[in-house]
């Protein structure tokens, strides 16, 4: 009986321990799901953000203008070499010239000999006209025959025939025509520009069926590319645009918009955009590659979170806003975004506090500890 008896007891201390256990158990599951969630937060602040559209081309030179010798010579002088720098009338080739003086000499020899001609021939006209009004009165006397009238008469004529003025207009043209070629022997530059191709140097003979050189002129450059239907109703001929050169390390540079083609290309269905970029110091090279970033809507003074602390709910975007020390889930409607920051049009306001670390793992009202 005595036995039993302790054995009962026994089992009775088993089973109380037992549930102890379990309760403790249950008691640290409950503390440990009370715990606060250590999170970072960040403040709902008001801003400006921009949607850009980003285009990528090569730069292209304003002008390109190769240079043709207009008559055929023996280069005497060439003046610059690839790189150099020239203004428009700059000499830049010179052909030899020692045949054309001696044709103009020759020319100008022709021409002072039909100028002298026609003043003769002015004299024997002035003589024969004289004559003719002689023998005319003689003829009304009678006396003289009207053979002799005639024949005063034809001589005033051919007088007139001679083709004094002809050659003397032909060989004005031909001192200038030897003037031209002289003025043509010295190669100028058309433009502004720098010297980009040479294939010319002196000794060399050259002509009208190639060209010698290859000027740019760079002191404004283009960059052309492509936009979608969907940016070009927020896009301006005139608006400024930020431009990136990887080659020179530059990200400041302004452009603007020089031209917008008026319909979308039939194989791209993209709209032609053409940026002007000054270029007075000429380091920016055609054949550059640059990216055009083009700003196509702006907000301002409008409520920004940075693009982290959204999460994907389904369909919805929302946030954790931290009131009190519980996380709060809120939906919320977005708007414009930039690299980092994005718009909230409906469910925030400035100065509340949202989660940027530590958001995925929440759920609706869950404690949480702020952490600097």
């Amino acid at each position: 009986m005595r036995r039993l008896k302790r054995t009962l007891i026994l089992f009775m201390l088993l089973l109380f321990a037992v549930l102890a256990g379990g309760c403790g158990n249950k008691e640290t599951a409950a503390n440990d799901e009370q715990k606060p969630v250590p999170v970072s937060v960040v403040k709902v602040e008001k801003g400006s953000v921009t949607n850009n559209t980003v285009i990528t081309g090569k730069v292209t030179a304003s002008a390109e203008v190769m240079i043709i010798p207009k008559i055929a010579g023996k280069v005497t002088r060439v003046t610059v070499d690839v790189g150099s720098k020239v203004k428009r009338g700059d000499l830049l080739v010179q052909l030899d010239t020692t045949e054309l003086n001696a044709q103009l000499k020759q020319a100008q020899a022709a021409l002072e000999l039909a100028k002298g001609n026609a003043v003769q021939n002015d004299y024997r006209i002035q003589d024969a006209w004289n004559n003719l009004k002689r023998m005319e009165n003689l003829y009304k006397e009678g006396a003289i025959s009207k053979q002799q009238y005639e024949l005063a008469l034809l001589q005033y004529n051919l007088s007139l025939n001679t083709p004094t003025e002809a050659q003397v207009k032909q060989a004005q043209a031909n001192v200038d025509l030897i003037k031209a070629q002289l003025a043509n022997a010295r190669i100028t530059a058309p433009i502004n520009g720098e010297i980009s191709v040479k294939n010319v140097e002196i000794g060399e003979l050259v002509g009208p069926s190639a060209p010698v050189l290859t000027i740019v002129d760079t002191g404004n450059v283009y960059v052309e590319g492509v936009i979608t239907e969907k940016d070009i109703p927020f896009v301006r001929e005139g608006q400024k645009v930020k431009v990136e050169i990887d080659a020179l390390g530059e990200k400041d540079i302004v452009g603007t918009i020089a031209a917008l083609s008026p319909a979308a290309d039939s194989r791209t269905k993209g709209y032609q955009v053409k940026v002007k970029i000054e270029n007075a110091d000429g380091k920016i090279k055609p054949g550059m590659f640059a990216e055009i970033s083009i700003t196509t809507q702006a907000r301002e003074d409008v409520p920004l979170v940075p693009k982290e602390v959204l999460v994907a709910r389904g369909d919805k975007k929302v946030v954790y806003v931290v009131r009190d020390g519980v996380a709060y889930e809120q939906d919320v409607t977005t708007g414009l975004e930039d690299e980092k920051n994005v718009e909230i049009t409906k469910g925030l306001k400035e100065g509340e506090q949202v989660v940027i670390l530590g958001q995925n793992s929440l759920t609706d009202k869950t404690r949480v500890v702020i952490k600097e």
